[in-house]
C-alpha cells in the first residue's frame, strides 16, 4: 500500500523493474520501507482483494510463473460471496457504423482492453460475448435472484452501459426474443402461483427518471412525481396495480414501456433518454406459533428491474439533445460517487440524485443486487467501454447486508427465541455445577452460597473438594474438602476468610460442623450443610441478614480499634509537625530579641523607638510561651478523646462495608504493583460535631492526598474491579493503563491536600482554639491584640493553618460588630439613594413610583435567588432591607394619591385604578415575606411570578394617569419594557380624549341647524366649541401617529380643558389659552404638524372676528337660553 503525493491515490501499487514505484497516473510513490527483494514485473494491481472482480493494468506482456497451471491461477481468485454485487460484462455485436476494428477480446472470464498503448484486462463473474443469447444471460445472471425473491429478500437487477450497447435489448428484448425481465417475471408468477391467492399479494409499479424528475408509467397524466421520505425515500401518489398473471405484468409492461421518454442521436436511432424502473412487490403470509396461539406475520420482498440511460457525449448524441445528455450524466455521475464511496467504505451521498435516493438500498443496502454492463466490441468506443468496466468492477467490491424482510414482531420472537435456547444451554451447564436452592432443594453434604435476593441463592454439592474465590479474582482463596468419614473440613488460604465470625488463619486447616458461616472478605457468604435432617430448616435459620450481621458484631470491634488508633496516630502526628513550628518560631523570636538588645546596648541615639519594637517583640514572646503551654494540654486530651464510636448496626455495616471495598482495592493495586505508589485508607473524620466514615486515596509520586465519599469510592471501586476482572494476565501495558487510571482518578479529586500541610483537623483545630482562649485569658489581652502580638514579628515562620485556626477565634469576636457595620452601611446607603431619587423627582409623584417600580423588578431575579438559598449572609440583609424601603416608599406615594386634595378632578378614575394595582402588589410582597417565615418555598415562588407578572399593568395605569395629572417625564429615561407599557397607558388616555371630544362634537350635530345651535349656546361658544372641536381631533390623531409628550401636554389636554371649560370662564380668557395652544404647536416641530397649526389658526381667527358686543354671558350647556316668544325667536 502506498499514497502518491500528487494525486492521494490510496491502496495502489506499481511495481516496475527499475524498483520504482508509480501510481495510477504515472507519479511517484513516497514509501519509507525498501522493495528489493520484490520481484520487479510491469503490474499494477487494483482491488486486488475484492471478490466480485479485479482490474490489471499491463504495460508489457504479464510474466506469470509457467510451473503453475492455468487452474491454480485461477483458484487464486476470492469466490464470490453472497454478500457482494453479482457483476456481469455482456458485448454486443458489430453495428453497421461502426469500426470493424475489435477494440476487447474475451478469454474466459477476462475481458482484455488496450487503450493509449497500454494493455489493460478486467476479470468478473461472468462475460457474454455476442454468441450469447438472452436465456443463457438470464440463467446466469437473474435466475439466481429468483430464489432470494420468494424468500423474502429484496433483489435487483440493473444494466449500466454507454448508449447504444444494448441495455433494453437485455431487459425487455422484442417481442421474437424477450429479456431478462419478461424470463424472470414468468418463472416467478409460476412459482408465486403455488401459494393460496389469500396468502400473496403482488403489485406492479413502473416509472422514469427524466432530467432528475420522476414520471408515473402507467398515470394518465403526465406530471413529475414528489419525494416523500427521509432515510426511505418513496414517490408519493406513484400508481401500483395488483397482477395476479404474467399476462396482466406483461400488459402492464407494454403499456408503460409505450410512454418512455426516446430519441434518436447521432448515435443511436433508438436512445432511451431516461432511466425506466419496474418494480414489483411481493407479500406473503406465515402462520407462525406466539406464545399460545398462532399469529399471522408478513414476508415482504421488493424486486427492482433498473434500465439506466446510456453514458454519453454531446459529440455523439448531438447538441439537439444536450439538455438531455447533461441530465443523464448528472444522475451517473452521482452514481458513480456512490458506487466508488461505498466501495471505499466512506461515507456517500444519495441526495445529489434522484437515481440514487430512490434505489439507495439496491445499490448498498439491503438488496441482493447483479449488475449487467453492456459494452461495444469496437474500437471506436475503446473509452467508453474501459470507463463501464472500471464503473464495473468498483460496483463488485460493495458489501451488501441483505436480510429477509419479514414482520419486527415476527423477526423479536424469533431473536427471542434463540437467545432463549443460548440461555438454556448456560443454564443446564451452570446447573451441573451450582443448583438454586428455589427449584432444587439443597441435599446434604453441599455447600449453599448465600445472596441478598433468596431467589438466586445456590448450593453446590460437596463431595470430594471445592474452592472458591472472592468476587472478580480468579485466584481461589478458601477450600472446602470431604473425608473419607464424610468429616468436613475448610482451609483459607489467603487472608480475609471468616469462620463463624472470626479470622481464619491461612493454611491451617479446621473441621466443620453443621450450619457453620464462612464468609470470604464480606463479598461472599457460605453455610454448610452436612446434616440431612436440617435440609429444610437451614434456610430459615440462616439467611443473608443474619450472617453478615453476625460477620459484623464479631469483627466491628477489631476494625473499630483499627480506625480508632489510626485517627489518633494521625493526630499525633499533626500535633508534633504543630509543636515543632512553634518551637522553630519560639527560637527565631529569642534570637531576634537578642539581637536587639545587643544593638540597643551599641547605639544610643535610637532608644526610645528600638525599645518600644523591643517591647513588643517581648510580649509577643510571652504570649506565645503562652500558647505553647496551653496547647501542650489541650492537645493531649484532644488526642485522648479522639475516640470513635458507632451506635447503630446501619452504621456498623456501612463501616464494614467500606473496610472490606478499601481491603479489594489495596489487593487490586498490588496485584498491579501500585501500592508504593497509590493507597487507599479508611478514614473517620469529624464533620458538624458527628463522626462520618471517608476514604482517603493517596498519591505518593505528587506527595498529595484526598479525603472521598462512600458514594464517590463506590463508583471508583467499580472501574478499578472492572479493569481487573478484564485483565486476565498482568502485562507491563495493563500497569501502564491501570497507572493512567488511577493518576486521572486522582486528578478527578476536587480538594487535594499536600501530605504535612493543609488546614488543621478538626482534632487540632479544637486544641488550637483552646489553647487560644486560655492563652487570651492568662495573659489578660483581647484576641486581636494576641494575634497582632503572634503576627508581629517580621520573620515569623508560623504555619498558615495554625494562623487560620487563631484568626478563627478573632473573627467570632469581630463577627457581630461587623454585621452590624455593613448593615448599618447598607442602610444609610438605601436611605441616600431614596433622597436622590425624591430630589430627582422634582416633586412628581408618578416618577417616584416609576422609578421604585423599575429598581424592584431589576430586583426580582435577586428575590428568586434568595427563594433558593443564593444569597446568604450580609447580601441577604441588604437586599431585603432594600425591597423593604422601596414597598414603603411606593406605599407613601399611594397614601398621598388617596387623598382628594392632591389629585384633580379629572384624574379621579385612572389615579384610583393606580391606587389598586399597587395596593395588590404591596399584598403580594407582604405574602411573599409572611412565606419566608414559614418557609414555604413553592407558594414563595408562585408568589413572584404573580409579582413580575403586575409590572406591566402598572406601568400602563401609570401612563393614563400621568396624563390626566400633567405629570411628564421631561428628560427622564426608561427601560424599554417600561418605556413601552408606560406608552400603552397615555394612548389609551388619547383614546378617552377622543372619545369624549366626538361626544362633544355630536351634541352640536344632532341640532337641526347652526340657528337652533346659537339660540342654545350663544354665537361664540358655538364657533369656539366648533372649530376647537375640530383642532383637538387632528391633534388625538396627530399623537396616535407619533407620541410625544410636547405634542400630549402642551396641545391635546391643555385644548381638551379648554373644550370642557367653555361656559365656565369667559371668552377673552378662553381665546387667550387657544392662543397659547396655537403657539406651543407651531414650536412642536413634527411631521404633519402643519395641518393642526392651521386648524388651531382657523379656529382663533374665526373666534377672535366676533365682536365683543355679540358676545353675551356664557351659560352651561346644560342650561341653554330659550326664546320667549316667536319674535325673539
Amino acid at each position: 500500500n502506498g499514497i502518491c503525493k500528487f494525486c492521494s491515490i490510496v491502496s495502489i501499487i506499481a511495481y516496475h523493474f527499475q524498483g520504482t514505484l508509480r501510481c495510477r497516473l504515472d507519479h511517484p510513490i513516497v514509501k519509507s520501507d525498501q522493495r528489493a527483494a520484490l520481484v520487479p514485473i510491469y503490474v499494477m494491481i487494483i482491488q486486488e482483494d475484492f471478490p466480485g472482480g479485479r482490474e490489471v493494468i499491463n504495460e508489457a506482456p504479464l510474466q506469470s510463473d509457467p510451473s503453475q497451471g492455468r487452474d491454480q491461477r485461477r483458484a487464486q481468485l476470492m469466490p464470490l460471496s453472497a454478500q457482494y454485487k453479482l457483476v456481469a460484462v455482456r458485448v454486443r455485436p458489430f453495428m453497421e457504423n461502426e469500426s470493424r476494428e475489435n477494440g476487447l477480446v474475451v478469454r474466459g472470464n477476462r475481458v482484455h482492453i488496450r487503450s493509449c498503448n497500454r494493455e489493460f484486462f478486467f476479470e468478473l463473474s461472468h462475460i457474454f460475448d455476442f454468441t450469447t443469447t438472452q436465456q443463457e444471460v438470464y440463467q446466469k445472471l437473474a435466475m439466481p435472484l429468483l430464489t432470494h425473491a420468494l424468500s423474502g429478500i429484496n433483489v435487483c437487477l440493473f444494466a449500466y452501459g454507454q448508449t447504444g450497447s444494448g441495455k433494453t435489448y437485455s431487459i425487455v428484448g422484442n417481442r421474437e426474443d424477450p429479456g431478462v425481465l419478461q424470463r424472470f417475471c414468468e418463472d416467478f408468477f409460476d412459482a408465486v402461483a403455488e401459494v393460496k391467492l389469500e396468502e400473496r399479494s403482488l403489485t406492479a409499479a413502473f416509472y422514469e427518471i427524466y432530467q432528475e424528475k420522476a414520471y408515473d408509467l402507467l398515470g394518465d397524466v403526465r406530471e413529475p412525481l414528489r419525494i416523500r421520505g427521509g432515510e426511505q425515500a418513496y414517490l408519493k401518489g406513484l400508481t401500483e396495480a395488483t397482477v395476479t398473471s404474467f399476462a396482466e405484468f406483461e400488459k402492464l409492461r407494454q403499456r408503460a414501456w409505450a410512454k418512455r421518454a426516446t430519441a434518436s442521436t447521432a448515435f443511436n436511432r433508438q436512445s432511451s433518454r431516461s432511466h425506466a424502473v419496474v418494480r414489483l412487490i411481493y407479500q406473503r403470509s406465515v402462520n407462525e406459533k406466539a406464545g399460545a396461539e398462532a399469529r399471522s406475520f408478513a414476508i415482504t420482498s421488493q424486486i427492482h428491474f433498473v434500465d439506466l440511460a446510456g453514458s454519453e457525449r454531446v459529440v455523439h448524441s448531438g447538441y439537439s439533445h444536450m439538455e438531455e445528455t447533461i441530465a443523464i450524466n448528472v444522475s451517473l455521475s452521482a452514481l458513480h460517487r456512490v458506487i466508488s464511496s461505498a466501495a471505499e467504505g466512506v461515507p456517500c451521498g444519495f441526495r445529489d440524485s434522484i437515481l440514487t435516493r430512490l434505489l439507495k438500498e439496491c445499490f448498498i443496502g439491503n438488496a441482493r443486487t447483479a449488475m449487467l454492463a453492456t459494452v461495444s466490441p469496437s474500437n471506436d468506443s475503446c473509452g467508453e467501454t474501459l470507463s463501464t468496466l472500471r464503473f464495473a468492477t468498483h460496483a463488485a467490491a460493495v458489501c451488501l447486508k441483505p436480510r429477509v424482510n419479514v414482520d419486527p414482531f415476527l423477526e423479536l420472537m424469533n431473536n427471542l427465541r434463540a437467545e432463549n435456547e443460548q440461555l438454556k444451554e448456560k443454564l443446564a451447564t451452570f446447573e451441573d455445577v451450582l443448583q438454586p436452592t428455589l427449584f432444587v432443594r439443597p441435599e446434604a453434604p453441599c455447600v449453599i452460597e448465600l445472596q441478598r435476593d433468596p431467589a438466586l441463592i445456590t448450593w453446590q454439592p460437596l463431595i470430594k473438594e471445592l474452592a472458591y474465590s472472592p468476587c472478580g479474582n480468579a485466584e481461589m482463596i478458601v477450600g472446602f474438602t470431604l473425608g473419607v468419614e464424610e468429616e468436613a473440613v475448610v482451609e483459607a488460604y489467603g487472608e480475609g476468610v471468616y469462620l463463624n465470625g472470626d479470622p481464619l488463619m491461612p493454611r491451617r486447616a479446621q473441621q466443620l460442623n453443621n450450619a457453620d458461616r464462612i464468609v470470604v472478605r464480606d463479598e461472599r457468604f457460605f453455610i454448610v450443610l452436612l446434616d440431612e435432617n436440617d435440609e429444610s430448616n437451614i434456610l430459615v435459620r440462616h439467611s443473608f441478614s443474619s450472617v453478615r450481621l453476625e460477620f459484623v458484631e464479631h469483627n466491628f470491634e477489631r476494625v473499630r480499634v483499627e480506625v480508632e488508633a489510626d485517627k489518633k496516630a494521625d493526630a499525633e502526628r499533626e500535633k508534633q509537625q504543630l509543636m515543632e513550628e512553634i518551637d522553630e518560631e519560639l527560637k527565631e523570636r529569642k534570637q531576634e530579641l537578642d539581637e536587639g538588645y545587643q544593638k540597643l546596648s551599641g547605639h544610643k541615639g535610637s532608644q526610645a523607638k528600638e525599645s518600644s519594637r523591643l517591647a513588643e517583640l517581648r510580649t509577643g514572646l510571652e504570649n506565645l510561651n503562652a500558647f505553647r503551654e496551653s496547647f501542650i494540654t489541650n492537645a493531649d486530651r484532644a488526642v485522648e478523646n479522639s475516640a470513635f464510636e458507632a451506635r447503630s448496626s446501619p452504621e456498623k455495616e456501612e463501616i464494614m462495608h467500606l473496610k472490606s471495598e478499601v481491603d479489594r482495592v489495596n489487593f487490586i493495586l498490588r496485584r498491579f504493583r501500585k501500592e508504593n505508589i497509590y493507597d487507599f485508607k479508611l478514614k473517620v473524620i469529624d464533620r458538624d460535631g458527628d463522626s462520618k466514615p471517608c476514604v482517603r486515596f493517596t498519591d505518593r509520586r505528587i506527595k498529595m492526598y484526598g479525603d472521598v465519599s462512600p458514594t464517590e469510592f463506590e463508583a471508583m471501586a467499580e472501574r478499578l474491579a472492572e479493569m481487573n476482572v478484564q485483565c486476565t494476565v498482568v502485562t507491563e501495558q495493563e500497569r501502564e493503563r491501570m497507572g493512567e487510571m488511577l493518576f486521572l482518578m486522582c486528578r478527578d479529586i476536587p480538594n487535594l491536600v499536600k501530605i504535612g500541610g493543609g488546614r488543621p483537623s478538626t482534632i487540632m483545630h479544637t486544641a488550637i482554639v483552646n489553647s487560644t482562649n486560655e492563652a487570651v485569658r492568662r495573659r489578660r489581652t483581647t484576641a486581636a491584640e494576641f494575634r497582632k502580638s503572634l503576627l508581629g514579628s517580621r520573620r515569623s515562620t508560623i504555619s498558615t493553618r495554625l494562623l487560620g485556626a487563631v484568626k478563627e477565634v478573632i473573627n467570632e469576636e469581630e463577627e457581630e460588630s461587623a454585621l452590624e457595620r455593613q448593615f448599618v452601611g447598607c442602610v444609610l446607603f438605601e436611605r441616600t439613594n431614596s433622597k436622590e431619587r425624591w430630589q430627582s423627582t422634582e416633586g412628581g409623584g408618578v416618577i417616584i413610583l416609576l422609578d421604585a417600580l423599575s429598581q424592584m423588578q431589576k430586583s426580582m431575579a435577586k428575590l428568586r435567588c434568595i427563594d433558593k438559598r443564593l444569597i446568604k449572609g450580609m447580601p441577604f440583609y441588604a437586599n431585603i432591607n432594600a425591597f423593604s424601603l422601596m414597598a414603603t416608599q411606593i406605599e407613601v406615594v399611594m397614601r398621598v394619591l388617596s387623598s382628594p386634595e392632591a389629585v384633580p378632578a379629572d384624574a379621579d378614575s385612572s389615579v384610583s385604578e393606580v391606587v389598586v394595582e399597587l395596593r395588590h402588589f404591596l399584598s403580594a410582597f407582604d405574602s411573599w415575606l409572611s412565606n419566608f417565615e414559614d418557609d414555604n418555598s413553592e407558594i414563595r415562588a408562585l408568589v413572584v411570578d404573580n409579582m413580575e407578572g403586575m409590572f406591566p399593568r402598572i406601568y400602563t395605569t401609570l401612563g393614563k394617569a400621568a396624563f390626566w395629572m400633567d405629570q411628564r417625564l421631561h428628560e427622564k429615561q426608561l427601560p424599554p419594557e417600561v418605556n413601552n407599557a408606560y406608552m400603552i397607558g397615555l394612548r389609551a388616555a388619547v383614546d378617552e380624549v377622543s372619545d369624549e371630544n366626538e361626544d362633544i362634537c355630536r351634541r352640536f350635530s344632532v341640532m337641526p341647524s347652526i340657528v337652533a345651535q346659537i339660540i342654545c349656546f350663544g354665537v361664540f361658544e358655538v364657533f369656539f366649541q366648533t372649530r376647537t372641536s375640530e383642532a383637538l381631533r387632528e391633534a388625538c390623531a396627530l399623537s396616535k401617529e407619533t407620541l410625544d409628550e410636547r405634542l400630549l401636554f402642551g396641545v391635546v389636554r391643555p385644548m381638551f380643558v379648554i373644550l370642557r371649560a367653555s361656559g365656565r370662564f369667559n371668552a377673552d380668557s378662553m381665546l387667550r389659552q387657544l392662543v397659547q395652544v396655537l403657539d406651543r404647536a407651531r414650536n412642536l416641530s413634527l411631521p404633519q404638524s402643519e395641518r393642526l397649526v392651521v386648524t388651531l389658526r382657523e379656529a382663533v381667527h374665526q373666534c377672535s372676528s366676533v365682536s365683543a358686543p355679540a358676545l353675551r354671558p356664557l351659560r352651561p350647556p346644560t342650561r341653554p337660553r330659550l326664546p320667549s316668544s316667536l319674535k325673539n325667536a
